[in-house]
C-alpha cells in the first residue's frame, strides 16, 4: 500500500527532525543507489547541524580493502559504496548550519504551518546531557551506546521533553512551563468512547503504581472530552492500548462490540523491524575493534536496486564493537581463554591477538508489511499491573529469507577479499533460525518496530490520514513508528520524527476548534 504522503511533503519536516535531534554527518559524502544526485534529494547547499563523526581505524581499514569493487549478487554485479553514517549524535557544530533554530508555528486562515527560524542572537550549539549541558556535547566514543549513551551526547527523548518543560525568561534563568505536567509512575491502559457522541475519546484509564513491585496501584481517569488525546507509546504499546479499547454501539437495534480506532481492523497488524543478520571474522591485522560509537560508516550499495523483484534491500553498518552481539565478547573471550588454562601474559596476548582483529558485519534487512504479522492481546497474559501483554504473531517470507541467503553471499566474497578469517557460525539452538535452501540462516531483531498503526488514503484500509490522525475518532491522534506504511533500509527514528513533527499543524488547527 502507498505512503498517503511524499518525499518532497515530508523534507521541510526531516530538516526540523535533523535540527531537534541534531544530525552529525556530511551531506557531501552520501552515496545511494538511487538516480537523484545528493543536491536533488537533500537540496542545494543543504548541511547537517554537526560536522561528521569520523570514521574509525577498522571502517578506514575495510574501506582501503574494498575500494573499487563490487559483489556479485543473483543476476547483476553492484559496485561496493562505503559511506560515513549521518546519526543523531554530538560532535562539532557545523559553521555552515547558521544560527542556533526554533520550530515555529505560523498560523493563517487555512490552518497553521510549521518553519525552520533562525534565532539570530544565539549561535547553533550541541545540546549535552539533560543533568549536565555541559556534559555530553560531543561523543566521547565510550563504544557503549545501547542501551543509552553514558554521557548523553547521543540523543534520546529527554532533551526534547527537557526542551519542553523549562523555558529562558528575560533573566536568563530557566523557568517551569506551567502548562505541561509529567505524571511518572503512571501506565495508560485503555481509552473509553464517549457514550452521547461514539466518535470522541471522553476518558483516558490508567494505573498509576505506588510500590516498587508494582503490584499496588491507583486506578485514576482523566476526562478527554474537551481535549485532544495523543498516543505516543510506541508500535506495541499504541495497539496493545487501542485493543484494549472496547465499546458498543447500536446498529439496526443490535449491539455492536467496537475497538478503539480500528474500524479497519489494521490495528496491531503489519509489524516490521529489521532483521540482522550477523557475519562476523577475524582481520589478518590488528584494526582495534571496540573504539568509537556503534558504527560511522555503512555499506549503501543494496538499499536499493532491480534485485527487489526478488529480494529485500538492506543495508549493511561496519560495527565498531567487535563480536560483543553474536558472541557476547569479550567476556566469551576471557571465558574460553581461561578454559584452555592460559594466564598472566599468555592471556593477555590472546586477548590482545583477538580482540584487536574481531569484524563484525551487519544485514539489517527490510520487511515486507504482513497483515499476519501482528500484536494481538489475551487476557491469559497480564503484567503485574493486571493490563495485558502484547502477544506477538511474526514470521518470515521467502522474500525476505532469500535476502539473508543473497546477503551471505556478498559477505563471504567481502571476507575473501578482505582476507578475513570467517568465524560465522548459525545454530539450530540460535532464538531467530532457519533452513533455506538446505542452508541454516539465523537473525536478530534489530528494534525498529514499525507498523501496527499505519497511515493511508482512506479509513477501509489504514488507521490514520496523513497527520497521525485516527480516522475514527476526532479527538484522537496515534503518533510513532507504528504510522510508517512500508520500512525500507534507514532506521524509521527520523522519519517518525519527522511526520510527529507535521501532525503538530493538524493538532494545533484542533486545539483551536475546541477552545472556541
Amino acid at each position: 500500500m502507498d505512503w498517503p504522503i511524499d518525499y518532497d511533503t515530508l523534507k521541510p519536516y526531516y530538516e526540523m527532525a535533523e535540527f531537534e535531534i541534531g544530525v552529525s554527518g556530511n551531506v557531501a559524502a552520501q552515496e545511494y543507489p538511487i538516480k537523484e544526485s545528493m543536491e536533488e534529494y537533500y537540496g542545494k547547499d543543504y548541511v547537517f547541524p554537526m560536522d561528521e563523526i569520523p570514521q574509525s581505524y577498522m571502517d578506514q581499514q575495510i574501506i582501503n580493502g574494498l575500494a573499487g569493487t563490487s559483489v556479485q549478487l543473483n543476476f547483476e554485479e553492484i559496485p561496493l559504496m562505503m559511506v560515513p553514517s549521518p546519526q543523531g549524535r554530538n560532535s562539532t557544530p557545523n559553521i555552515a548550519y547558521g544560527k542556533a533554530k526554533l520550530i515555529k508555528a505560523n498560523s493563517s486562515e487555512s490552518g497553521y504551518k510549521l518553519s525552520l527560524n533562525n534565532i539570530e542572537n544565539e549561535d547553533y550549539k550541541a545540546l549535552g546531557a539533560v543533568w549536565n549541558p555541559y556534559q555530553g556535547e560531543r561523543c566521547e566514543g565510550n563504544a557503549s551506546c545501547v542501551p543509552i549513551c553514558p554521557v548523553q551526547a547521543k540523543y534520546n527523548a529527554l532533551k526534547t521533553l527537557k526542551k519542553a518543560l523549562y523555558k529562558v525568561n528575560k533573566n536568563e534563568n530557566l523557568q517551569r512551563n506551567p502548562h505541561i505536567q509529567v505524571q511518572a509512575q503512571s501506565v495508560v491502559y485503555r481509552l473509553s468512547v464517549d457514550q452521547a457522541n461514539q466518535d470522541k475519546i471522553s476518558k483516558v484509564h490508567l494505573r498509576r503504581y505506588i510500590s516498587k513491585e508494582k503490584t499496588d496501584f491507583v486506578e485514576e481517569v482523566i476526562d478527554t472530552t474537551e481535549s485532544i488525546v495523543i498516543l505516543a507509546a510506541n508500535a506495541f504499546e499504541n495497539p496493545k492500548i487501542l485493543l484494549n479499547s472496547k465499546y458498543t454501539v447500536i446498529q439496526d437495534g443490535q449491539k455492536i462490540e467496537k475497538t478503539v480506532a480500528n474500524n479497519s481492523d489494521q490495528v496491531g497488524r503489519n509489524l516490521m523491524d529489521h532483521m540482522v543478520m550477523l557475519t562476523w571474522g577475524l582481520f589478518p591485522d590488528p584494526i582495534y575493534s571496540y573504539r568509537g560509537p556503534g558504527s560511522t560508516t555503512n555499506i549503501s550499495s543494496f538499499r536499493d536496486g532491480n534485485f527487489r523483484s526478488e529480494f529485500s534491500a538492506w543495508i549493511s553498518p561496519l560495527d565498531n564493537w567487535g563480536w560483543s552481539w553474536p558472541t557476547f565478547s569479550p567476556g566469551s573471550d576471557l571465558s574460553e581463554f581461561l578454559s584452555e588454562g592460559l594466564f598472566g601474559e599468555d592471556l593477555k596476548e590472546a586477548l590482545a591477538y583477538r580482540l584487536s582483529r574481531q569484524v563484525l558485519f551487519h544485514f539489517e534487512i527490510e520487511q515486507l508489511p504482513n497483515p499476519n504479522n501482528r500484536v494481538t492481546i489475551n487476557n491469559e497474559y497480564l503484567d503485574v499491573l493486571g493490563i495485558p501483554r502484547p502477544v506477538i504473531n511474526y514470521e518470515l517470507t521467502d522474500y525476505e529469507k532469500r535476502a539473508m541467503e543473497q546477503a551471505k553471499l556478498a559477505s563471504d566474497q567481502m571476507f575473501e577479499r578482505l582476507g578475513i578469517d570467517d568465524f560465522t557460525k548459525y545454530n539450530a539452538t540460535d532464538n531467530n533460525t532457519f533452513v533455506y535452501n538446505n542452508v541454516r540462516y539465523s537473525y536478530n531483531g534489530a528494534g525498529h518496530i514499525v507498523g501496527t498503526h499505519r497511515m493511508g488514503h482512506n479509513a477501509s484500509d489504514s488507521v490514520t490520514d496523513s497527520y497521525c490522525k485516527a480516522w475514527d475518532h476526532p479527538n484522537l491522534y496515534i503518533v510513532g513508528a507504528g504510522n510508517m506504511t512500508t520500512l525500507g533500509t534507514s532506521n524509521p527514528t527520523l522519519t517518525l520524527s519527522a511526520f510527529t513533527i507535521r501532525s503538530v499543524e493538524s493538532i494545533l488547527k484542533d486545539l483551536e476548534t475546541i477552545l472556541k
